[in-house]
């Protein structure tokens, strides 16, 4: 038989408030940007919108695509969804300057989800914020950011002052066509492209050359320089339409 313990010398300890700073870690390896990236390509939309909640994740993904030299080669299925998400290591901050933009990637407009047209964007002025808001609208609308509405170029310009400018480009010669296309529409006739990205804000899209209208010098004073025959894209607060739109959601 053993002993008896004295019952001074017992003392309970209990496990829970002795470990409670300690924080447990999972031994399975941290996803490789890479590996994100792949497993985000093959996702369908609900998958991908989720990853894109997460900005960390987000920023992997928008980075190793950028990054990717298949990129080029529409073809792929990964040159695709880059193409369509864009690219380029996102931050927090305002944009750089024109030499050194905060971003640049690649998106993909619509109008009633035709018309689409692969643009090469390049953060002239503003946050990476309001870029990351329009990719996610992107990844959750098959990879398209689609205009819906029109607006005077008057209500586009009540939008400059806390928004963000995107000078938008062809994204290859292929292009080039769709893009004369929607610079003439817009261009005729003197409206700006809505499409509504969540609901707060909405992109307005503009027409090159509007550097003389009264309503639009300030969004040319915050960009400039803009690259000359760019369309514009104004990421800023949303029409009451779009607010509509939201709210019927």
């Amino acid at each position: 038989m053993l002993p008896a313990v004295p019952a001074q010398l017992t003392r309970a300890v209990f496990l829970a408030p002795a470990t409670a700073h300690i924080k447990p870690v999972s031994s399975r390896p941290m996803p490789s940007s890479k590996q994100l990236a792949m497993e985000f390509v093959s996702a369908n939309k609900e998958r991908q919108a989720q990853m894109l909640k997460d900005p960390t994740v987000a920023r992997a993904i928008l980075k190793t695509l950028a990054e990717s030299p298949e990129n080029s080669d529409s073809g792929s299925g990964s040159s695709a969804t880059a193409a369509t998400l864009g690219g380029g290591a996102a931050s927090s901050g305002p944009a750089a300057g024109a030499a050194n933009p905060a971003w640049t990637g690649v998106i993909t407009l619509a109008r009633n989800m035709g018309k689409k047209l692969a643009l090469r964007a390049t953060l002239c002025h503003g946050k990476v914020a309001d870029v990351e808001v329009a990719l996610r609208s992107a990844a959750s609308n098959s990879s398209v950011i689609d205009i819906t509405h029109r607006v005077s170029l008057e209500e586009a310009g009540k939008k400059v002052s806390g928004g963000s400018v995107l000078a938008l480009q062809p994204n290859s010669p292929a292009d080039q066509p769709g893009f004369d296309e929607y610079c003439k529409y817009f261009g005729t006739k003197q409206r700006a492209g809505v499409a509504r990205l969540d609901g707060a804000l909405a992109l307005y899209v503009l027409p090159p050359g509007l550097q003389d209208h009264s309503a639009l010098r300030d969004l040319y004073a915050l960009a400039l320089p803009l690259q000359p025959g760019a369309l514009i894209g104004l990421i800023g607060s949303g029409t009451a339409a779009i607010a509509a739109c939201a709210a019927a959601a």
